[in-house]
Order: structure tokens, then sequence, then C-alpha cells
């Protein structure tokens, strides 16, 4: 079976510009932990959610948060997210893909067409569930 039948299609993605509050907020509502950033639709970088904790002030939304605290969330997300991110391409057997994810031990694949357009995302719980539903 290939990537292309089961990554999710309907990728929320950010501009390289957008804030770190942005980004927080993405995490926060939506429960992910990872996001792809897009410069005019093609994947230029990911922000994993540790990549932010690691920039942001621990004492943002706390009473003993200060404006220097707040000027983090202003920071964005070019000057964070990982550059060159590891990509799959919509006919990678998912196998092939289960493989890149443990070895190289990051959380999803961005899945781009040749163009590097990104057209849907894997995560290791996308593979997980077709290894339970196939076995």
């Amino acid at each position: 079976m290939l990537i292309s039948d089961i990554m999710t299609r309907r990728v929320t993605a950010i501009a390289m510009d957008a804030s770190l509050r942005l980004v927080r907020g993405i995490f926060d509502d939506m429960d992910f932990h990872q996001i792809p950033v897009v410069d005019r639709k093609k994947l230029v970088g990911m922000i994993y959610e540790n990549d932010l904790l690691h920039v942001i002030s621990p004492y943002v939304n706390t009473p003993s948060e200060t404006e220097r605290d707040r000027e983090t969330l202003k920071k964005r997300a070019h000057q964070i997210m990982a550059r060159e991110p590891l990509t799959v391409r919509p006919e990678t057997y998912v196998k092939a893909a289960a493989d890149i994810l443990v070895k190289q031990k990051v959380p999803a694949l961005p899945v781009v067409d040749k163009d590097q357009k990104l057209v849907g995302i894997v995560t290791w719980r996308d593979l997980l569930q077709f290894f339970l539903d196939h076995t």
C-alpha cells in the first residue's frame, strides 16, 4: 500500500513569517505536535512542539510573566523551524515510510509532490493504525 492511501490530505500549515503565538495556539487548540511551514505551497520546514517549547518563555501566561516573556511569542516560524525536513512522496510504500520514521526518530513525514508542494502528512499514529488494521 502507498502513503497516498493513508496520509492526511487536509494539512494545517503555516507561513514562514507566522508568529510563535499563532504556532502555540495551533498546538494548543488542535492537539498537533508538528506543523509544516510552507512558502507558496512549497514545504520549507517543520516546527515540532519541542522546538517551540525550547524557545518560548516558560513564564508566558503565568503570574510571573513579563514583557520580555511575551516578546518570545513574537518570533517568527522561520526562526525556529527545522529546515529541509525528511519527506516522502505519495507513491512511497507505507513500510518504507515507517522505516524512515523509526530510523530517523521523527514523529511525522510531510508528503510532497515532485515540485516540493505539500500534499499531505503521515504521522506515526497513521502508520501504527495501518499496521493494526492490516495484521
